[in-house]
């Protein structure tokens, strides 16, 4: 069934040291155990997860916490993930908020003809890991600096989990890839369906290109530190 497929794909994941992407999507309708029951099955299913997605309305029933509150502090989320890289909250009109170790952050959802929102947060998913991944093989290519010598060396390598947290330190790029995710989400409201309105990556890198600049990123203002596993590989368990 599908649980034993998705303990297997976590499995598969935890020992090949891959990076697991987890989209709660709650559906109360496809769940035959009771709420408190099912609530405890998906935090046992996303404990170890690289990433995490999920609405406001997921993350004040995963986390206890107001919807307004995880749009504001989403690093509160992550600080109860230890190990985990990255918390992203949806919230359709409302726009997206997003937590890395090292930076955080609010933006509006993009202006647009809305005409079917089905499928938005697949795409928004899809849109995080395709950027994730073009932006951190861009910059584990790169050319650096290294003390003692004259010209520039290439970048020691680092395996996809610890470069992917790595490369999310940075603001700017974190705010890139969240950026580019909601474009791609947003272009999926402007059609009907779920799977035919998925946009191609010419049409998603072009959206992004004209309309990306004009989003104002509000950054989270964080009174605390949030406390990373050292060993990302190590799966994490929540925090109460």
């Amino acid at each position: 069934g599908t649980r034993e497929a998705l303990d297997q794909v976590k499995a598969l994941c935890d020992n090949g040291q891959v990076a697991r992407f987890v989209d709660v999507n709650w559906r109360p309708v496809f769940w035959k155990e009771s709420e408190a029951k099912a609530k405890q099955l998906i935090q046992d299913y996303i404990e170890g997860a690289a990433f995490l997605k999920m609405t406001d309305e997921e993350a004040a029933w995963l986390f206890e916490i107001d919807k307004e509150e995880a749009m504001e502090k989403p690093a509160k989320l992550l600080e109860r993930c230890p190990g985990c890289i990255g918390i992203l909250v949806t919230a359709g009109a409302e726009g997206c908020a997003y937590a890395f170790k090292e930076c955080g952050g609010r933006m509006p959802a993009f202006e647009i003809p809305v005409v079917d929102t089905t499928g938005a947060g697949d795409a928004f998913s899809a849109g995080f890991i395709h950027k994730l991944i073009e932006v951190s093989d861009k910059w584990q290519n790169e050319m650096v600096e290294i003390p003692g010598f004259e010209k520039e060396m290439p970048r020691a390598h680092l395996p996809n989990l610890e470069r992917y947290a790595e490369v999310l330190q940075d603001k700017v790029i974190a705010a890139e890839v969240v950026t580019y995710a909601a474009a791609v989400g947003s272009m999926t409201c402007m059609e009907e369906g779920a799977i035919d309105a998925q946009p191609p990556a010419r049409l998603a890198n072009k959206f992004y290109e004209v309309y990306g600049d004009s989003m104002v990123i509000t950054e989270e203002k964080r009174d605390f530190k949030v406390d990373m596993e050292k060993d990302l590989l190590k799966g994490w368990r929540f925090r109460t």
